[in-house]
């Protein structure tokens, strides 16, 4: 069953539940590439009265498509390279709905528009693009600033809080044992998925970095299938089990 169809279960009143369905179909059909169904979005917004809530909704999904491109029309012409108009294409463009509901800042917004933007254009395959927007969905965002600030030193890093969050992630890792340290105060340094995230999502823009990235980490291959089996679609599903 579709998350939207869930949400809608516990909604009583039967306008309310058609209003929802609607919107959130035209969310779905928008980044499939359908222009039509975004011109009813920008309707909806002129036309309407939006709860706090829908307006949050509709303010990250219009930031986040011109975050791709500051046309409308080719933002969405270039989504649908992305998610085509189908079964899958569909699926996938409402697991991007939700995230832009939970999404509660606006630089987190970009990254995720970064990482479109680098799938659309093929840095990134589709499997690497799922893994880095659910990795900023459940970043705390400074955690990410540290990253982005951090991650061409070459010095380690003693654990702490943000850290070990990071460590959680996936985007560092503890390098060996110091008997002489803590169990929490033990050397990290970033891994090829931190360096995956930064390149792609949180430096995308960034000339001089995507320069550090060229000349200084040649040898870093960002491709994950030639590092672990290429995920299917269950588990880039379950990726997102929790949010259903």
């Amino acid at each position: 069953m579709n998350n939207y169809k869930i949400i809608l279960k516990k909604l009583d009143n039967e306008q309310l539940k058609n209003d929802v369905l609607e919107t959130t179909g035209l969310f779905i059909n928008t980044l499939c590439g359908d222009v039509v169904s975004a011109g009813q979005l920008v309707n909806k917004i002129l036309e309407t009265s939006l709860n706090f809530r829908d307006k949050i909704l509709m303010r990250n999904f219009f930031n986040y498509i011109f975050a791709i491109d500051k046309s409308l029309d080719q933002g969405v012409k270039l989504l649908v390279k992305l998610f085509p108009n189908d079964e899958k294409g569909k699926k996938n463009a409402e697991k991007i709905v939700l995230i832009l509901d939970r999404i509660d800042n606006e630089e987190k917004l970009k990254y995720i528009a970064n990482a479109t933007r680098s799938c659309v254009y093929q840095d990134v395959t589709i499997e690497e693009f799922f893994r880095i927007i659910k990795i900023i969905d459940d970043s705390y965002f400074y955690d990410l600033v540290f990253l982005s600030n951090n991650i061409t030193k070459k010095s380690l890093f003693k654990g702490n809080i943000t850290i070990h969050a990071l460590a959680n992630l996936g985007l560092m890792m503890q390098c060996g044992i110091d008997c002489n340290e803590s169990i929490e105060t033990q050397n990290y340094a970033f891994t090829k998925l931190g360096m995956l995230v930064d390149k792609y999502a949180l430096s995308y823009d960034n000339e001089e970095r995507q320069q550090f990235y060229l000349k200084e980490q040649p040898e870093i291959t960002f491709k994950t299938e030639n590092i672990i089996e290429t995920a299917s679609d269950e588990d880039i599903d379950d990726l997102f089990e929790d949010t259903k």
